[in-house]
């Protein structure tokens, strides 16, 4: 496979991250013994397109090109680097519990005993087994909350903890997207909760609510913060609960 043919998949791919036939040519060309580029060129590339994924938001995209990165790597102390980045990005962008997992415990093959990764693989144990708990507190909390801001955070809360641990199932994420749209109207500048709405719109492929909400991050971005009294600043956020 040929320099050019990797280049043309990548380019692709800019246009439509989700054409699988650009993503399955990507893969053929980068692993052929005879990709006709050179390891570094072939890296920085791969992370040049990697960076204009990230600016469009288009986390899938940014996972599989981290993985093809990570195994070209693979033994390199960039591997782990690269792995790294790759849990992150499914715990924090694409709300993901079990690949997240997945990826944190190949981390602790790469670096035995490594705290970042334990302390995830512990995280998530916890949070696990007592979701329905942790959704049901968050949301007594939110009915009692008077704050606006506060609200939307314990909202946002609860919305996450379902959508990572709890069912998938058609019901389930329209009561996750309700509560997330809730949120979004008492704190339109809230980013965790537009993350999460935009995630839920790309997997229902509603590419009008993914655009709509892309139009509305930007214009909010352009918008003066709201004064906030005192009261409202010492106000505690609902942070990641531990039991």
């Amino acid at each position: 496979m040929s320099a050019q043919k990797i280049r043309a998949a990548l380019g692709q791919l800019q246009d439509d991250p989700d054409n699988e036939a650009s993503w399955n040519d990507l893969f053929e060309a980068v692993t052929s013994p005879a990709a006709g580029m050179a390891q570094a060129d072939l890296r920085a590339l791969l992370e040049s397109a990697r960076r204009g994924h990230e600016t469009r938001r288009e986390w899938e995209a940014v996972a599989k090109l981290l993985e093809l990165e990570a195994s070209l790597n693979a033994g390199t102390p960039v591997e782990f680097a690269m792995q790294f980045e790759l849990a992150r990005v499914f715990e924090d962008e694409l709300f993901d519990d079990k690949r997240a997992t997945a990826a944190y415990r190949r981390l602790l093959e790469l670096r035995p005993a490594d705290a970042t990764a334990e302390e995830a693989l512990e995280r998530g144990e916890s949070k696990r087994k007592k979701w329905k708990e942790l959704v049901a507190r968050y949301l007594e909390e939110a009915e009692q909350a008077t704050d606006a801001t506060f609200k939307a955070s314990l909202l946002m809360s609860a919305a996450e903890v379902a959508y990572r641990y709890g069912d998938r199932n058609k019901k389930a994420i329209a009561e996750i997207a309700a509560r997330l749209e809730e949120g979004l109207k008492l704190d339109p500048k809230n980013q965790r909760i537009g993350n999460l709405l935009e995630r839920i719109y790309r997997d229902q492929e509603n590419w009008q609510k993914v655009r709509s909400d892309q139009q509305g991050r930007a214009r909010r971005q352009l918008e003066p913060p709201r004064p906030r009294s005192v009261s409202q600043a010492r106000r505690r956020r609902p942070g990641r609960c531990r039991l």
